[in-house]
């Protein structure tokens, strides 16, 4: 199973309410922050590799906030 693991920051500007989770392999356990430069955007780590992505964040949630509000 994929497991998100969101930073309180990420938490609060997504309004969402945490989930805990059962033990995952670090293989498919990923550290998701949020980091503003002029746009949004949100930065996932690798709990193994340390492999690092980073996408911004209007593209992937413009349909969870347009719900919300």
């Amino acid at each position: 199973m994929l497991a998100l693991r969101f930073t309180q920051k990420l938490i609060k500007d997504m309004k969402v309410t945490p989930v805990e989770l059962h033990e995952v392999d670090s293989l498919f356990s990923w550290h998701v922050n949020i980091l503003q430069l002029r746009r949004k955007h949100i930065v996932f780590v690798n709990d193994k590799s340390v492999l690092g992505t980073m996408k911004e964040m209007s593209l992937y949630c413009s349909d969870v906030y347009s719900k919300k509000n």
